[in-house]
């Protein structure tokens, strides 16, 4: 059972089902990225607000259940997560905490002297004090997060939690599911991820490929301000439920019209003109119908107002190729180098994918203000995931 403080790199993927248009997140997280426990958690709640189902693999669904997991370990659960946390203390106080954790082992193996057992229950002790004093401050951030509510949400139909830890024996499991996303071996599928713009300091360096039908003078990627919303963590459990409800029907269309604007970035070999057209037209029109909802919504005008309207995530889309994705992936520790090879040397260099880019700014500009901006004719922006 892992106990590491993940700091996650999140993505989204969208599979959609051909007779159906049904519109499933899958969040994958890792522990190597600096992705904080609060951005993890909105990416959660976007998903659920957003999507027919949303899956989280890996240690987001860890991180939810962390609090539960700690409350209620074990000694052994103690000393493993004690041992995942000694390298975050200073030498001295690590090589203590190792040393002492191997004395409690070891008392343990064999018959104890009245004296001996007296020793060991206090080692016991200031073992427990320890992990007391490691683990609330984790408790706190979780429960901070808004993490800590969305076990409430997951009932397998909407939010599905999948815990999945990050060892040997599930990488190529991982590996399998990402080139299945990604459509290695298989058609390309209507998949986006949802990628945090933080996540990718040297994102640059992994978009430079030439887009597909475009001319030499063109680079990815091409950059379509969509969604806006303000900060949702502090709602609980009930009030999701709620607000998702309340968009439902301005949700179904919007997905709909996503589902049809991948399929053409799939589908058409003019893409600049299919993409441009039917962005400009249906999709738009449905994100800004769904735009209207989101701001009209009380629970969500609460979260507003309490933030003083600021602290917003912006939804854009991007339109790249399998390769940069997993170069950036790479790049941004989400995949180690056995993964990278295998992913990389795997997928066709021009396959074309679309995904989503999120970014959090504190002044939100209206959908409608920027619109005039996007939709007269869609360009590519080379520095669109730049992070500052």
């Amino acid at each position: 059972m892992p106990y590491l403080f993940f700091y996650t790199i999140i993505s989204i993927t969208l599979v959609a089902n051909i007779k159906t248009n049904i519109m499933e997140f899958i969040v994958f997280n890792n522990n190597h990225s600096s992705i904080s426990l609060g951005s993890e958690s909105r990416l959660l709640r976007t998903g659920y607000l957003l999507a027919d189902k949303t899956i989280s693999i890996g240690s987001g669904g860890t991180n939810i259940y962390l609090d539960t997991q700690l409350s209620n370990a074990t000694i052994d659960e103690k000393i493993a997560f004690l041992l995942d946390q000694k390298n975050n203390l200073e030498e001295s106080a690590a090589m203590n905490l190792t040393e002492t954790i191997n004395l409690f082992q070891k008392s343990n193996t064999v018959q104890q002297s009245q004296l001996q057992v007296v020793t060991t229950q206090k080692i016991s002790e200031w073992l427990n004090a320890t992990f007391t004093t490691l683990a609330q401050p984790i408790i706190a951030n979780l429960e901070k997060s808004g993490l800590s509510a969305l076990k409430d949400l997951a009932d397998n139909q909407i939010l599905q939690l999948s815990p999945q830890p990050f060892d040997k024996e599930n990488n190529q499991w991982i590996t399998e599911f990402l080139g299945n996303s990604i459509g290695i071996n298989n058609s390309p599928k209507q998949t986006l991820f949802l990628i945090p713009k933080e996540a990718f300091s040297q994102i640059e360096q992994a978009t430079s490929i030439q887009y597909l039908h475009q001319s030499s003078s063109d680079t990815f990627p091409f950059y379509l301000p969509l969604l806006e919303l303000p900060n949702l963590n502090i709602l609980t459990s009930t009030e999701l439920k709620t607000v998702r409800r309340e968009l439902e029907p301005y949700r179904l269309s919007f997905n709909k019209a996503l589902f049809n604007w991948v399929t053409i970035i799939h589908n058409q070999e003019d893409h600049a003109t299919q993409i441009n057209t039917y962005f400009s037209n249906a999709l738009a029109a449905e994100n800004e119908k769904i735009q209207q909802a989101i701001y009209a919504n009380e629970l969500i005008q609460m979260c507003k107002n309490m933030q003083h309207g600021q602290d917003y995530m912006r939804i854009n889309l991007a339109i790249g190729t399998s390769q940069q994705l997993i170069k950036g992936m790479a790049e941004s520790n989400m995949i180690d180098i056995e993964q990278f090879n295998s992913l990389y040397s795997n997928v066709p260099e021009t396959m074309v994918m679309p995904f989503f880019c999120t970014e959090i700014f504190d002044n939100p500009v209206s959908f409608s203000q920027e619109q005039n901006a996007t939709t007269e004719q869609i360009y590519p922006v080379k520095k669109s995931l730049h992070v500052d």
